[in-house]
């Protein structure tokens, strides 16, 4: 029953996250006059098969629609994620909270503009024979 709760609770946690991002991106540019002959180029940064959201944005004309040019790029890591948004190759990471941090406590002024989560998401399962942690 929790690995039911878990799978379900981690989907719609996805679910969240790619509307975060998605809003978010759209907000934070919301401001740029939207010209029919010319887009606003937005390069993206994530790991690899977290970004569908935006994959999905981008094949179905949605940014076009609204002026942007997005291109998504998919990288292996997150810490290199954080390296192309610290050097200006992209616009926006998509990205855990921890490389961000770990960049801000060095110096670095980053932004995190939104979370799919604000609280743990983790469970204590045992056998219900156990009821102390003391050997």
């Amino acid at each position: 029953m929790a690995s039911i709760r878990s799978s379900f609770g981690l989907e719609v946690m996805i679910r969240r996250l790619r509307l975060i991002v998605v809003t978010a991106i759209l907000i934070t540019l919301a401001s740029v006059h939207v010209s029919a002959q010319q887009l606003t180029k937005i390069r993206v940064a994530n790991i690899g098969g977290t970004s569908d959201h935006i994959q999905v944005a981008i094949n179905g004309g949605i940014y076009k629609k609204h002026g942007f040019e997005v291109e998504n790029i998919q990288v292996g890591s997150s810490a290199t994620v954080v390296q192309s948004l610290i050097a200006g190759e992209v616009d926006f990471a998509h990205v855990g909270a921890v490389p961000v941090v770990a960049a801000v406590a060095n110096g670095i002024d980053l932004k995190i503009i939104a979370v799919f989560m604000n609280r743990f998401n983790y469970l204590m399962v045992t056998l219900s024979e156990l009821k102390s942690l003391r050997t």
